[in-house]
Formats: structure tokens, sequence, C-alpha cells
């Protein structure tokens, strides 16, 4: 099955599985299978959500493998290109957060008072 579809779409499916989508690909009869294969992995290259998805799914997958002491599960197989974009998407979010903070302490710095500061501990409840 993992020839006929290729690493890449064999990767997907297996994505689906882990994310509970339960996607089956199959070349529908008298289709062109190289139009449909081009079909899923334009699919599959959109969807970087669920390729994060899986991996989280996989890595906590391979925590209670290591915890039941049993064999961890494969590793995902992720395509190069898929890989690069998910690490563009991180490093992108990276950077969103460090400008939201600099502005965050900029702005407290202009306005006279000092950067924010995090909130106090909550007071203890009633005792019993």
């Amino acid at each position: 099955m993992r020839l006929a579809m290729g690493p890449d779409l064999h990767a997907w499916v297996r994505v689906q599985v882990l994310t509970g989508d339960r996607y089956t690909w199959r070349p529908t009869q008298g289709a062109d299978p190289d139009g449909e294969r081009q079909s899923a992995g334009q699919e599959m290259r959109r969807d970087l959500t669920r390729w994060e998805r899986a991996l989280v799914e996989l890595d906590r997958h391979a925590a209670a493998a290591r915890r039941l002491k049993r064999p961890a599960p494969e590793p995902l197989e992720v395509p190069r290109d898929i890989w690069a974009a998910l690490e563009a998407r991180r490093k992108a979010a990276e950077e969103r957060a460090a400008r939201r903070a600099s502005t965050r302490v900029k702005a407290g710095a202009e306005d006279g008072g000092e950067a924010p500061q995090p909130d106090p501990p909550a007071p203890p409840g009633p005792r019993r």
C-alpha cells in the first residue's frame, strides 16, 4: 500500500489517522491516478495545522509508550517541504510574540509608567 501511494501520501494518511479523521486515500476507478495524487498532495501542503496536531498526538503516543514500557510508535516521515513550512510558521509565530512583548514594554515606558507587572497571587481561600 505504501509503495502504491508513495511516501508523502502514506505520511498524509497517517496524519489523518493520528488526528482522528480516518482519512483513506484511494484512486477512483477510471480517474487519472496522477491527478488524484496531485490533488491529495496539494491538500496535504495546505493543511499545516493538521500536520502540527499529528506531531503533537504522536508525541503523546510516544510518551504513553515510554510510561507503559512499550515500543515507541514509528516516527512520522514529514516531507521536507512540509517540515520547512512548519518551521517557517513556528519562526513567524515566535517573531510576532516577540514584537507584541516589545510593544507592551515600550507602551508602558512611553506612558511614564512601568512595564506591566504580573498579577499578584490570589489571596488564600477560606480554611476549614
